[in-house]
Parts: structure tokens; C-alpha cells; sequence
């Protein structure tokens, strides 16, 4: 997306699924800020994995797992989910989901 001052994003109208992987859609990115979409259709899975950035995960739609360092969370719509920087993350979409990363 463009690195416009003001923005103003209706999230469900940029939602894509792929039958083959996850889609994820960086949608507002500034220095030391940013925002991006993940959508997963049924199914799907993002593994347990590290990632250097610490970020809070909101369910927009759908449900699934969402693991945080050795947790796992039953997550639906309205569901936050908070990582750390370098801790392990990953996402089971159970029904088809829409998740709002904000890192």
C-alpha cells in the first residue's frame, strides 16, 4: 500500500485467498510501525516459527490456533493475541480467517 499521511483502508475489500498458501497484504508501513493483513482459507497453516519483530495479532474473521511462544490460543473474531520480538509464532486457520498484524 501507498505511504500516503492519511489513509483510510476497508480491510475486508482487500482480503484475498489462494487455495495454495496464506496471502499476506502490507497494508501501512512506517518507521517503526507497521500493518499488514493475513488471510487464510480453511485449512492453511502458517508452522510455528521465530520472527525478529514483536507484533499483536486481531482476528477479524474466522477460526483457528494462534500459537505464542508455548501457548496456543482458540481464537476467533474480536480475539487478540499478543507476540514477542524473536518468539515463536504460528497460525492454524480452522475457518477461513482475516487477522490484522500490527508490528
Amino acid at each position: 500500500m501507498d505511504n500516503e499521511k492519511n489513509l483510510h483502508i476497508t480491510m475486508y475489500e482487500l482480503a484475498e485467498f489462494s487455495q495454495k498458501n496464506f496471502v499476506k497484504k502490507d497494508l501501512i508501513q512506517k518507521e517503526g510501525f507497521g500493518t499488514f493483513m493475513i488471510c487464510l482459507d480453511q485449512g492453511q497453516e502458517i508452522p510455528p516459527h521465530s520472527e525478529p519483530h514483536g507484533g499483536i495479532f486481531l482476528v477479524l474473521e474466522g477460526k483457528g490456533d494462534i500459537t505464542s511462544k508455548e501457548s496456543r490460543y482458540d481464537v476467533g473474531p474480536g480475539h487478540l493475541v499478543s507476540v514477542e520480538a524473536n518468539g515463536i509464532r504460528g497460525i492454524q486457520c480452522i475457518e477461513r480467517m482475516i487477522i490484522l498484524v500490527i508490528k
